[in-house]
């Protein structure tokens, strides 16, 4: 299933996926009934309109995420040097308000707000064009006119690429009204179905066995229990922070650039979790994780 689905719609897919295969594998018993067959039609016509909706996000969203903490992390490498060369000449040359707005080192911009870093990079071009550049001593710290050009150019790649991402994820979540709705027709026919099979019941008690156990979301594919969330810091999110099961130790993730952790496979039953960063502190809390379900705990750093 394409990720930014709701776990609990992939598992009612997961489900009937397999009770398609077990009509399917049961189809001769399936003709001798007709409102069963006929029931067995509709379920499949719905079920095909529910997969043509889902979004083929795997490849494109894990490629932009990918992208985007990769550039995100070259443009800190980039500037960081850029705005040390720049405070180190301000302060030599007394140039207090260049110096002030230097003062950037590699983890500070890599912990901006993705939608900061072009206006930042904008900010930091103008101030060297205008205030370092025309000094006749800039020249000796090595950074070039063009060398800023191509560091505005990667900035403004790096913006271009939130959008697509921002595009990707409103297309989600328009398509995901779509999948709900069409789940509707779905549950319909499960529950037709659960009606009809229960004439077999007693005669025919694995035909109908097999039944209930397919339908069973529970017990179909992995089961979803865990914890995501994301970590913000005044507003920004918050890269590189680990989030640590502390019942579960080998349970742990560190957020990703947007910020966003997650957890999953914990066995139901309260625990505490540690959300912890170098520079940002920590801060402790007990989550109660249920069957089936992922729950979200949105945490602020001080």
């Amino acid at each position: 299933m394409a990720l930014g689905i709701p776990k609990e719609l992939e598992q009612e897919y997961n489900r009937n996926k397999a009770l398609k295969l077990y009509f399917s594998t049961n189809q001769l018993k399936v003709d001798a009934l007709l409102p069963l067959k006929e029931r067995q039609t509709t379920f499949l016509t719905n079920l095909s309109e529910f997969e043509n909706l889902i979004p083929k996000k795997d490849i494109t969203t894990k490629g932009i995420t990918f992208e985007k903490s990769k550039l995100k992390n070259e443009l800190a490498s980039i500037y960081a040097p850029i705005c040390l060369s720049a405070r180190s000449f301000a302060l030599k040359y007394e140039l207090d308000y260049l110096a002030a707005n230097m003062n950037f080192t590699e983890s500070k911009i890599r912990r901006m707000a993705d939608g900061e870093i072009y206006p930042f990079a904008q900010a930091t071009t103008t101030f060297i064009q205008t205030l370092a550049e025309p000094h006749p001593n800039w020249v000796d710290y090595g950074i070039l006119p063009l060398d800023l050009a191509e560091s505005l150019a990667r900035a403004a790649a790096f913006r271009d690429l939130i959008g697509s991402a921002k595009n990707v994820d409103d297309n989600v979540a328009a398509v995901i009204l779509d999948l709900e709705a069409k789940n509707l027709d779905l549950r319909e026919d499960v529950d037709d179905f659960t009606l009809l099979m229960s004439r077999y019941k007693k005669a025919d008690k694995d035909f109908f066995n097999s039944f209930e156990s397919a339908k069973k979301i529970d017990d179909i594919g992995v089961h979803h229990s865990g914890i995501e969330g994301t970590i913000t810091h005044n507003g920004a999110p918050v890269n590189e922070a680990v989030v640590t099961c502390v019942q579960i130790p080998t349970k742990k993730d560190k957020t990703d650039v947007l910020g966003h952790y997650e957890i999953t496979h914990i066995t139901p039953g309260s625990y505490e979790f540690t959300f912890s960063h170098a520079i940002h502190g920590s801060k402790t809390l007990i989550v109660k994780i249920e069957k089936g379900k992922i729950k979200t705990v949105d945490v602020t750093l001080p």
